[in-house]
């Protein structure tokens, strides 16, 4: 048996004799080795605290402890065991994430598709407007150009450009709205 082991045996069976003042050098002499056992086992720092602070009731708890055993083998037992439970506990909670991100998903290629649906229906109305006024939105809507940019792109002035794209997209509205 390693002499760190020895101690940890010398440590709980001061502890299980009742000396409560030497708990917590017991606890600063094992916590971090303990404390990498259930790193193992768990990643998120807040559930490994959780963890320990239940292994060292238990321990606290214990009434006796048998000094020839391996009492450092028990205390990794201990912190496997309600690492395990501690993960047991959580997979419905995975299992819920899971589910709503499949629903997230299916949503969004519901979504996805009704935008494209939307889309073919416009560009099928677009097809019934003048080419000048396919242009204009073009223009306005496709290229982002200002009222000015039209204006100097199709000669004419920048108060004309607005009414015709203000027209045009009032008669794709109403060309869209009848179906």
């Amino acid at each position: 048996m390693s002499r760190y082991k020895r101690q940890v045996n010398e440590w709980l069976a001061v502890i299980a004799s009742g000396d409560m003042a030497a708990f917590k050098e017991f606890f600063d002499f094992t916590y971090e080795s303990l404390r990498k056992v259930a790193m193992r086992y768990l990643r998120d720092r807040s559930e490994i605290e959780d963890v320990m602070e239940t292994v060292y009731l238990h321990i606290f708890q214990a009434k006796t402890f048998d000094a020839g055993k391996d009492g450092y083998n028990w205390l990794c037992r201990i912190v496997q065991n309600v690492a395990r439970d501690f993960n047991n506990a959580r997979p419905c909670t995975v299992e819920l994430e899971k589910a709503e991100k499949r629903e997230e998903f299916r949503a969004d290629a519901t979504e996805l598709a009704q935008r494209r649906l939307e889309r073919e229906e416009i560009r099928k109305e677009l097809k019934k407007l003048s080419p000048r006024e396919r242009k204009l939105l073009k223009y306005r809507f496709g290229e982002e150009y200002t009222y000015a940019q039209i204006a100097e792109k199709t000669k004419m002035s920048r108060s004309t450009a607005c009414d015709a794209v203000a027209g045009a997209l009032k008669k794709l509205r109403d060309l869209y709205g009848e179906e």
